[in-house]
């Protein structure tokens, strides 16, 4: 299967059907949080290759405007990008697990049990020996692939799947969107307990990044890292 949800009117929260909240919710996996009165947004961004330096200006931006990101990168991101996956820690965002090779779960599961197993945990034991910490418990679906068996697995290594309630199509660095329609759909689709998800290498995600974040701390809202769920 591949994550959907239906996208909402504004001033509205993303919906899923019923079926698939039984589903996901069983193994502990958000898509978006309740909502917590608060005005709550959780900045996510996926990282599995650096583009044009754009990590680095996120990084920058989000130092300036003081947001956390929980930020899931893949094995070869932090192979190659150590320095930048440091910054991170030491600055203060959440480092989830994108997995190893990027592989979608049902191609993984495919082969075997265990390669899907190996993919989720190789980036786990790669990222406690460079940095020295453990890596949080929070697992990304590579392209959004999922199924009851990978919940169930993730769930039994003690991750939490996080899909979101928010995304688009920002990840192709040669045909980026329209920066101003971009922002504009992002804040349309604005919620509390929102979890967006947005990709490093965007040039747009770059850009309209600043007044992003002023424009959705304007409506009142709080960016909070993402934890994993008990």
């Amino acid at each position: 299967m591949s994550w959907w949800y239906r996208r909402p009117a504004p001033g509205e929260r993303a919906t899923i059907d019923a079926g698939i909240q039984s589903l996901i919710s069983s193994y502990g996996a958000v898509w978006q949080l309740a909502p917590s009165g608060q005005k709550r947004v959780y900045l996510t961004m996926d990282a599995g290759y650096e583009f044009e330096n754009n990590t680095t200006e996120i990084l920058d931006i989000a130092a300036a405007k003081g947001v956390p990101i929980t930020f899931f990168i893949t094995g070869s991101y932090l192979n190659n990008n150590f320095g930048l996956v440091q910054r991170m820690i030491n600055e203060g965002h959440q480092v989830g697990n994108h997995t190893q090779r990027h592989l979608r779960a049902s191609a993984a599961l495919e082969t075997s049990t265990q390669t899907f197993i190996n993919d989720l945990l190789e980036l786990e034991m790669n990222y406690l020996s460079l940095t020295g910490r453990p890596m949080p418990k929070l697992y990304r679906p590579a392209e959004g692939g999922y199924s009851e068996r990978s919940l169930k697995i993730a769930k039994d290594f003690a991750y939490t799947t996080v899909f979101w309630s928010f995304a688009y199509r920002d990840w192709l660095t040669d045909d980026q969107p329209d920066p101003d329609a971009a922002f504009d759909l992002i804040m349309s689709e604005l919620h509390d307990g929102s979890i967006l998800l947005l990709h490093a290498v965007s040039d747009t995600n770059v850009a309209i990044l600043p007044r992003l974040i002023d424009a959705i701390r304007a409506e009142g809202y709080t960016f909070v890292l993402l934890q994993p769920q008990s």
